[in-house]
């Protein structure tokens, strides 16, 4: 309302208002609307400084006298690199403030002049050192010629961007964000990539290569690529391969004049290589490789049963998953409905018209003398020592027996008694010297 009255030249009515106001105490900024000035633009003198000279740059600019210093810094930035946050303008000796106008610093005719100092010369931006050309603070390499930006420099904490510089620096930021999106969505790709691979029994080949068994080339997914060394061959090789191997575990099968792989064929690239019955045979042979070299082995005594344990020296009896006969470890035989003293007895008797029992009383005989089996010393059954320590017990009476001494391991108080039997470690001394731990 009071600009309606100033318009319209009511002086009374102005002042009415402007009495309102005076009783209020309010902050008032009057500003001349720029239809009020000249639309003509004069010539502005400026005279240009910074920290780093003492000499004055002078140029000349057009603007309208209505222009606000804030849009002054502007043009300056647009036109000549320096960002208005690096600008102090000095017009009539007095320090601009972006908010008034050139006009109300008396700025109306040409040639008028003003003063422009720069802050700092390295805030404007950095020079290149490749080719001298002044870049904008936040430009990360030369404009013309792409040479970093040197190490040392920082752009100033008090750098505030200009609408170029920020929309240059949004773009490098949805660039950035963009290319994080695309590493993400590769490493994702190749992740299901590599579980579709692990998923397969038998990776394939994916470029065409030369078996090196065979030297015949092979074309893309005929051949296979082991897992443990990525060495590639055709499918019939590694097959046969893995039918001649005679260990347990099938190793690579390449070789050359310096170097020798010692990698281990995985099960399920075996399995996958052979049929169900080839398969079979080949778990067979494991089997028949890990009962052979086992210390502890014992093979199930029922004819053709390919059952077999691993025991401990505390059992004495097997009973086999397969035949589902019990074994007596202690007389290697198989005496279902009997003890170890009723078997033994049962062969005695049979010696004499079968042949089979004859055998095996005169092989029992013939390992009392060679030691390899004794006697309880209780009941008097024959019992033989299984692999491992010098400790036995008797099936027949239970008695623990100290198979180095051939006598019963504890006195007549039992377990712990060392009043008799073979007295092993009383005071530190071993009952024998070639004892192998009797407990």
């Amino acid at each position: 309302m009071l600009s309606d009255a100033i318009n319209s030249g009511d002086k009374d009515e102005a002042t009415k208002y402007l009495d309102q106001l005076l009783d209020l105490k309010l902050p008032v900024c009057v500003k001349i609307n720029p239809e009020a000035y000249s639309e003509d633009s004069i010539r502005l003198r400026v005279g240009v400084a910074d920290a780093a000279s003492d000499a004055h740059i002078p140029i000349t600019v057009m603007v309208p006298v209505y222009m606000t210093i804030s849009e002054l810094k502007e043009k300056i930035s647009r036109d000549y690199g320096f960002h208005p946050a690096l600008q102090r303008w000095v017009i009539s000796k007095r320090l601009a403030q972006d908010r008034e106008t050139l006009y109300h610093y008396g700025v109306r005719n040409h040639d008028d002049s003003a003063f422009l100092f720069i802050l700092s010369a390295q805030a404007s931006g950095w020079s290149c050192p490749g080719c001298t050309f002044m870049n904008k603070p936040t430009r990360p390499g030369c404009e013309m010629c792409s040479t970093a930006r040197p190490d040392n420099y920082k752009v100033p904490d008090i750098y505030q961007p200009d609408e170029a510089e920020t929309r240059r620096l949004q773009q490098e930021e949805l660039a950035s964000l963009q290319y994080k999106q695309s590493v993400k969505d590769e490493r994702e790709r190749n992740f299901q990539e590599l579980l579709e691979t692990d998923s397969r029994s038998l990776v394939g080949n994916v470029d065409e290569l030369d078996c090196a068994i065979c030297f015949c080339t092979i074309m893309p997914g005929e051949g296979a690529v082991l897992r443990e060394c990525l060495h590639s061959f055709c499918r019939e090789c590694l097959k046969e391969t893995v039918l001649n191997c005679t260990d347990a575990e099938v190793a690579c099968p390449y070789r050359d004049d310096a170097y020798s792989c010692n990698c281990k064929l995985q099960d399920r690239e075996i399995r996958s290589l052979l049929s169900q019955d080839e398969y079979q045979k080949f778990l067979e042979l494991r089997l028949n490789i890990a009962e052979s070299r086992s210390e502890n082995s014992y093979h199930c005594k029922t004819p053709d049963c390919a059952g077999w344990c691993i025991f401990e020296d505390d059992v004495n009896e097997f009973t086999c998953d397969i035949c589902n006969e019990t074994n007596c470890l202690l007389c290697k035989a198989i005496h279902k409905g009997m003890n170890c003293k009723e078997y033994q007895d049962d062969l005695r008797i049979r010696a004499q018209n079968d042949d089979a029992a004859r055998q095996t009383t005169e092989m029992l005989d013939q390992l009392l003398k060679n030691g390899e089996a004794m006697n309880c010393p209780k009941c008097q059954v024959i019992v033989q020592k299984k692999d491992g320590c010098d400790w036995i017990c008797c099936l027949m009476c239970k008695t623990e027996i100290c198979w180095v001494t051939k006598q019963a391991r504890w006195g007549p108080q039992g377990a712990g008694d060392t009043s008799g039997g073979c007295r092993c470690r009383v005071n530190g001394v071993l009952c024998h010297p070639r004892c192998q731990n009797c407990h």
